[in-house]
């Protein structure tokens, strides 16, 4: 009796690590692939940025180089709508923004580039959008006519572009860095289930096995 409770014990408890191991192989799945969707928007957004800051810039060309003021009133509507959902962009990337999708950054190496000591991309954003701004008030109220001091200039845009570049860089490695944390954690996943498959062969359903032939033996034997 005590051998046969042996056995009972044992394979139950194979049985129930092989469902903890299922279930965790089944959640690890669904945390991935809701991770997935997170990295991918915040890759997306932080590469829309740099896209936002040349599109400004150009806009900001079209409007002085309109002959009508209807085209340089069109350039400026494009021009604050891609200022504002730059200023939704920053804010998401930076403080976390569920209806779009994305998390507030949160590791070091990103802490350090949006706020410092590495770089202030957070700043520096901020102040081309609020130059910007300026840019769009001074259009609107002055008649067309804009100061030169309110002109994004080449440099402070280069300088941005490459900050932001660094930005989108650093999002994309940390993203494969956490797929390959995924990949070993789904190559022990299967070494332990398989590890636990071979150890119930070997110590709990072939001692079964031989325990139910000596049983049908001994049951033909007495007959």
């Amino acid at each position: 009796m005590s051998s046969l409770k042996g056995l009972r014990t044992g394979y139950i408890f194979v049985l129930a690590v092989v469902g903890i191991l299922s279930l965790a192989s089944y959640l690890l799945l669904g945390t991935t692939l809701l991770q997935q969707d997170t990295r991918g928007a915040e890759i997306n957004m932080a590469g829309r940025q740099r896209m936002l800051t040349q599109r400004i810039g150009l806009l900001q060309f079209r409007f002085r180089q309109a002959d009508s003021v209807e085209e340089g009133a069109k350039s400026l509507q494009q021009m604050t709508e891609a200022t504002e959902l730059m200023e939704r962009s920053l804010n998401g990337l930076t403080r976390g923004d569920a209806a779009m999708g994305v998390s507030a950054a949160s590791s070091p190496a990103l802490k350090a580039m949006y706020f410092g000591p590495d770089m202030f991309v957070e700043r520096d954003v901020r102040k081309f959008i609020t130059l910007t701004h300026q840019f769009i008030q001074a259009a609107q109220s002055g008649g067309g006519v804009v100061n030169s001091s309110l002109l994004i200039s080449s440099d402070s845009s280069m300088k941005l572009l490459a900050q932001l570049d660094r930005i989108v860089g650093q999002y994309q490695k940390e993203n494969e860095d956490k797929i390959a944390q995924i990949q070993i954690l789904r190559h022990l996943t299967v070494i332990v289930t398989l590890g636990v498959l071979l150890f119930s062969g070997l110590l709990v359903f072939r001692p079964m096995v031989t325990r139910i032939h000596r049983n049908v033996a001994e049951l033909a034997a007495a007959e």
